[in-house]
């Protein structure tokens, strides 16, 4: 499996983390009849999360299907889709990073 798939797989799984814990977060808050101040905004990130990953997720498939298949111009054009979603995600997470909100 080429590296930035690898890269985007494992952004995607620290996705999915953030989202349960903010899940959980959210369900504790709940069962201790407690309404957070950021939950809609929880609510809205776990969302967010959950169908980014799941898109990508699809595109990941796409490109391993295409690459199984040995269609180079689509698993090359998966695989550019795939460095340009890593590099968002990253970019974005410095971004947040650098200002305190991750």
């Amino acid at each position: 499996m080429h590296e930035s798939v690898v890269t985007l797989q494992e952004l995607i799984d620290d996705d999915r983390s953030i989202s349960r814990a903010m899940n959980a977060q959210l369900e504790h808050a709940a069962a201790q009849g407690v309404t957070l101040l950021n939950t809609v905004y929880l609510e809205e990130q776990v969302r967010m999360r959950t169908k980014r990953s799941d898109l990508l997720d699809g595109l990941i498939e796409e490109y391993a299907e295409a690459d199984r298949l040995g269609d180079s111009a689509a698993s090359a054009c998966k695989l550019v889709m795939i460095q340009l979603a890593a590099a968002r995600i990253i970019e974005t997470r410095n971004a947040h990073a650098g200002n305190g909100l991750e």
